[in-house]
């Protein structure tokens, strides 16, 4: 098998410190410091597995743009989140495994092999865990944020967040009529009718944390 391709995207210092770990059993491809510039690393480099800490701004948009356009690329959430809530989230945008910086090296390695042959790692100390995660999502399989676009995601988080149109427009480099038009299809599309329930769906569905 051809050594694996890892980009790591976690804040500096702690993804520099992953990179001397990891760099003997691993191809590292790219640190990433930035959870938004994720998605165009991947691209570019074309790693095998991605660790995202999910604590990252943005983060939860970034590894569903993954998910949309490098479908092939494995995700992997390495973070200090330990709630049945930061799982569920991950598991429900695909991630393929879910690890937990107070584990071991040897554990974190044993992790990206296993997820590299097409299984799913979870924390040992989460497994009860998942189990009520996965039975949540299956509870509610048929919830349409798998048809969420990229722009749709974005102008979500910042709704979520209390940003008015214009100055999502703003942020996004987009016009405020175009803010709008990408809101409107979202509450169509997910059959909602008020700020308030957008909002809500963006805490449930992990694109920002709950007040």
């Amino acid at each position: 098998m051809e050594t694996l391709r890892l980009l790591i995207v976690d804040r500096q210092l702690v993804a520099d410190g992953l990179a001397k770990i990891l760099q003997e059993q691993f191809s590292i491809v790219g640190q990433v410091y930035n959870a938004s510039a994720m998605p165009g690393a991947a691209l570019h480099r074309q790693p095998h597995i991605v660790t995202l800490e999910m604590s990252l701004s943005g983060a939860m948009a970034a590894a569903l743009t993954l998910r949309q356009q490098s479908p092939d690329v494995r995700l992997v959430f390495v973070t200090h989140e330990t709630d049945r809530y930061a799982l569920t989230t991950a598991l429900r945008i695909g991630a393929a495994g879910f690890v937990m910086k107070q584990q071991s090296s040897f554990e974190l390695c044993h992790a990206l092999r296993s997820v590299a042959h097409g299984r799913t790692y979870i924390a040992p100390s989460m497994r009860n865990e998942a189990l009520l995660a996965r039975a949540s999502i299956r509870a509610k399989r048929g919830e349409p944020e798998g048809n969420i676009t990229c722009r749709q995601a974005e102008v979500l988080q910042l709704v979520a967040k209390g940003k008015t149109m214009k100055e999502i427009a703003a942020l996004l480099g987009i016009s405020p009529k175009t803010a709008e038009f990408h809101k409107a299809g979202l509450m169509d599309g997910l059959g909602l009718r008020t700020t308030a329930e957008l909002t809500r769906f963006a805490m449930e569905h992990g694109f920002v944390e709950p007040h």
